[in-house]
C-alpha cells in the first residue's frame, strides 16, 4: 500500500531487524502478518519490546497448516505481541502509524520503529551470476519463493535424489 507521511528513520526491514543492524526502539509496529512478520514480532518481544503485529487480511501465517498456525499465536500471545488484523495502514508519523479499523475509525499506534516484514521475493542474484556457465543447475529454497527452512531441506532432498 502506498503510505503517506513516511519518515524514513523510522522504518527498517526485518532482515535488518533479525541480522541486528537496526536499533530496536520500546515500541515496535510491524507490518506484514506471514511467516517473518510473525517471527519478527517474537524475536523483537523476546527482548523485553512492545510489538504490535499488523496487517491488511484477517488472520496470520495463512500458509502454515492448522496446527502450525496454533503454535505461531500461542507464542506471540505468551510473548505479549499485540495483533491487529483486517486493518488498512494511512500514515506513518512521528508518533507512530494512523491505521483505519475494519469500522473505519482512525487509530493512532505509538511506535520508536516501524518494521516492514512483507512482501518477500525470491533472491536469484547468485543464478544470474551463473548464466552461460556450462553448469547443471537446481533451484531450491529461498530462491524460489521465500518459505519455511522446512521447504527448502524438502526441495533440496527432493533435488539430491534427482542427480
Amino acid at each position: 500500500p502506498q503510505i503517506k507521511g513516511i519518515e524514513k528513520t523510522k522504518v527498517a526491514q526485518a532482515v535488518d531487524v533479525l541480522e541486528g543492524h537496526i536499533r530496536l526502539g520500546e515500541k515496535v509496529f510491524i507490518i506484514g502478518g506471514e511467516r517473518v512478520g510473525c517471527e519478527t514480532a517474537e524475536f523483537i518481544a523476546e527482548r523485553g519490546k512492545k510489538v504490535t503485529l499488523a496487517r491488511r487480511r484477517e488472520g496470520l501465517v495463512l500458509g502454515y497448516s492448522a496446527r502450525a498456525r496454533e503454535q505461531v499465536l500461542a507464542r506471540l500471545e505468551k510473548r505479549g505481541v499485540t495483533v491487529r488484523t483486517g486493518i488498512q495502514y494511512e500514515m506513518i508519523s512521528s508518533q507512530g502509524v494512523v491505521v483505519k479499523t475494519r469500522e473505519g475509525k482512525e487509530e493512532l499506534i505509538e511506535a520508536d520503529l516501524i518494521v516492514l516484514a512483507a512482501g518477500s521475493r525470491p533472491d536469484q542474484s547468485l543464478l544470474d551470476e551463473t548464466k552461460g556457465m556450462p553448469l547443471e543447475i537446481h533451484l531450491a529454497g529461498d530462491c524460489v519463493q521465500p518459505r519455511s527452512i522446512q521447504a527448502a531441506i524438502a526441495e533440496g532432498f527432493q533435488i539430491a535424489c534427482l542427480i
